[in-house]
C-alpha cells in the first residue's frame, strides 16, 4: 500500500489540511475521519488520468556554492570619524 504526507489542522469546529504534494489543494472535514476521506477523494482527483491541470510540488537537490575568497566576504570596513 502506498503512502502520501498530509498537513492538517483544527480550527474551531472544522478540520482542514491538504497533502504535501498539492498544497495548493486544501479541503476541510467534520472531524478528522471526514478530512482524512476527503484527503483520499482529492488524492485520486489530482492523480488520476485527467488531473493535467493540477499543480504538483517537488525538492531539488542543490550542489554546494562554491566559496568566495576571505577578502571578497569578510571585508571590513574602516572605523570613521565620530559623527
Amino acid at each position: 500500500m502506498n503512502k502520501t504526507h498530509f498537513i492538517y489542522w483544527q480550527d474551531g469546529g472544522m478540520w482542514l489540511g491538504y497533502l504535501e504534494e498539492y498544497p495548493d489543494y486544501m479541503t476541510q472535514g467534520d472531524s478528522f475521519e471526514d478530512l482524512t476521506e476527503h484527503l483520499l477523494d482529492l488524492h485520486k482527483d489530482l492523480s488520476g488520468e485527467h488531473s493535467h491541470w493540477a499543480k504538483l510540488s517537488g525538492a531539488l537537490s542543490l550542489p554546494p556554492l562554491p566559496l568566495r575568497e576571505a577578502a571578497q566576504v569578510c571585508r571590513l570596513a574602516k572605523p570613521q570619524g565620530r559623527l
